[in-house]
C-alpha cells in the first residue's frame, strides 16, 4: 500500500518511478531494541542515511497513477451515482415507484461491476508475463489496486437493497400492507401493556411529531455514511439497523391522542 500510495520513509518507498530500500529505518529501528535489552554501547551508533535503488521502471509511476484513480473512483463515484439517484427520484411522479425501481437497478449495476471486476482480474493474472509475476502475485496486486472500489460497491449494493426494501414494505401491494398491520397490532399490544400517565404524553407528542422524528433518523443514518471514511457493506448494514431501531422507538412511542382528547383539543 505504501509503494502505490507513493509514501515516503519506510524501508522501502517508491518514488520517481524507483523502488528503493532506505538502511535509515532499519538501523535506528535495530539501535533501539539493543539499548531496551541493556547494551547501551549500541546508542553511539550514529545516524545513517543511505539507500539502495531496487527496482527502477517507468510502470511504477503508471501504476501509482491508476492506483490513485481507483481510489477515487471508490470515495466518490457511489456518492455521485447515489445524488443523481435522489435528483430523479425527486423529479418523479411516481417517487417511491422510482425508489424502488431505482434502488434495485443500483444495486444490479453495482453487482455487475463486481462480476466485470471478478473477470478483469482473471485476464490481468493471466496476461501478466510469468518472468515478471506469478498468477497469483498478479491477482493480489489487483486486489490491492481495485480493494476501496470493491468496498465502496459492496457498501452501495447493501444501501440500494435497504432503500428498495423501505420503498416496498411502505407501498400498496398486499404483502406491505399486511405486514404493517401485523407491526400495528404488535405496536399497540406492547403499548397497552406500559401504559402510563407520562407514556401517555409523551406518545402524544411523538405522534404530534412523528413525521419530523422519522425524517431526522433517516437523514442521521444519511450523513453517518456520508461521513463515513469509506464505509464497508458492515457499516452500512449497522446504520440500517440502528434507524430501524429509532424508527421502531418513534412508532412505539407514538401514541395517538383518545377519542375525546381529541375532541376537547378541538
Amino acid at each position: 500500500m505504501a509503494l502505490l500510495e507513493g509514501n515516503a520513509g519506510g524501508v522501502i518507498s517508491a518514488q520517481e518511478n524507483q523502488i528503493t530500500l532506505n538502511l535509515a529505518p532499519v538501523i535506528a529501528e535495530v539501535r533501539a531494541r539493543l539499548v531496551e535489552q541493556g547494551f547501551t554501547l549500541a546508542a553511539n551508533i550514529p545516524e545513517v542515511e543511505r539507500s539502495f535503488v531496487l527496482v527502477e521502471s517507468a510502470g511504477i509511476g503508471q501504476a501509482q497513477r491508476f492506483y490513485g484513480l481507483l481510489t477515487a473512483l471508490g470515495t466518490w463515484l457511489p456518492w455521485a451515482a447515489l445524488s443523481l439517484f435522489a435528483a430523479g427520484v425527486l423529479l418523479a411522479r411516481d417517487r417511491r415507484r422510482a425508489l424502488l425501481r431505482g434502488a434495485l437497478g443500483v444495486t444490479v449495476a453495482v453487482l455487475a461491476l463486481g462480476v466485470a471486476l471478478t473477470l478483469l482480474r482473471s485476464l490481468y493474472a493471466g496476461a501478466t508475463p510469468a518472468n515478471l509475476l506469478s498468477a497469483e502475485s498478479a491477482g493480489n496486486v489487483f486486489d490491492i489496486l481495485t480493494r476501496f472500489l470493491r468496498t465502496s460497491l459492496r457498501a452501495t449494493a447493501v444501501v440500494g437493497l435497504l432503500v428498495a426494501l423501505a420503498a416496498f414494505v411502505t407501498g400498496p401491494s398486499p404483502v406491505a400492507v399486511r405486514g404493517r398491520a401485523v407491526v400495528d397490532r404488535g405496536l399497540g399490544a406492547a403499548r397497552g401493556g406500559v401504559a402510563s400517565p407520562r407514556l401517555d404524553a409523551v406518545g402524544r407528542w411523538v405522534h404530534r411529531h412523528r413525521g419530523a422524528l422519522q425524517l431526522a433518523t433517516v437523514l442521521a443514518a444519511g450523513l453517518a455514511l456520508v461521513f463515513s471514511n469509506r464505509p464497508t457493506a458492515g457499516d452500512v448494514l449497522l446504520v440500517g439497523l440502528l434507524a430501524a431501531v429509532a424508527l421502531a422507538v418513534i412508532a412505539f412511542l407514538g401514541r395517538p391522542p383518545a377519542q375525546g382528547e381529541v375532541g376537547g383539543e378541538a
